[in-house]
């Protein structure tokens, strides 16, 4: 991922687990302090759960309070607060559609705010 300006990346999954769906926090695994214009991800894989993945990539000027919060109150990424879990889906449906362009050098997305959020849903078995 490379932003034009520093900023606080984010990769969250809304997906199948063993007691229903789950929601995680994939990267950052610690509370962002830092901004950062360029980083690469750690790598993810499908659990043993089929059925759809609602991955959300999160690009935002400052640190967004409530997945920090999320963060913190789990060192694992998974957010097991029943209301956490609401506020920040809440969150995620409120944001800005974003309108996405695909180069040569990967995908550009653009939204309205301070916060680009695109989301992608992937399906296993």
């Amino acid at each position: 991922m490379q932003a034009p300006q520093p900023g606080f990346f984010y990769l969250i999954d809304h997906g199948p687990g063993a007691n229903g769906e789950t929601l995680w926090i994939l990267d950052p695994r610690v509370p962002a302090v830092t901004a950062a214009p360029q980083l690469l991800t750690n790598w993810e894989v499908f659990d043993q759960h089929p059925g759809i993945e609602h991955l959300w990539l999160l690009w935002s000027e400052k640190p967004i309070q409530p997945l920090l919060a999320a963060l913190r109150a789990s060192p694992t990424g998974e957010v097991r607060d029943p209301s956490a879990v609401q506020q920040i889906l809440h969150y995620l449906t409120s944001l800005p559609p974003a309108a996405a362009t695909a180069g040569q050098n990967g995908v550009q997305l653009r939204a309205a705010g301070d916060v680009v959020g695109a989301p992608l849903e992937l399906r296993h078995q």
